[in-house]
This record gives C-alpha cells, sequence and structure tokens, in this order.
C-alpha cells in the first residue's frame, strides 16, 4: 500500500498507508502486545518480525 493511501471511515479520511509505514519501521520498539494486535488484524510481518 503506498504511503499517501487514505482510506474514508463514516465520512472521517485515515491515512492508512502513513501508519503501515510507520508500524512496520516501528515493529522492533513496539510492545508484545502491540505486534500481536497487529498480527490479529492480518498483518503478517508484524508478527514475523516482530517475534509475537
Amino acid at each position: 500500500m503506498p504511503r499517501k493511501a487514505v482510506e474514508v471511515v463514516d465520512g472521517v479520511p485515515h491515512k492508512i498507508g502513513a501508519f503501515l509505514d510507520n508500524a512496520r519501521r516501528r515493529i522492533g520498539t513496539m510492545s508484545a502486545e502491540r505486534r500481536g494486535e497487529l498480527a490479529e488484524l492480518g498483518l503478517e510481518w508484524a508478527a514475523l518480525e516482530g517475534g509475537a
């Protein structure tokens, strides 16, 4: 997903591309709980790179 991707939910724009890019870059400093939450959402890299 491109960094500039935006999803509109209930009329509110969310910068999902920036969120995902930032999360991928910060995976090493996230708590195991946060990595687990991202992995539950289907972000396979969260489980693989973060060791969750």
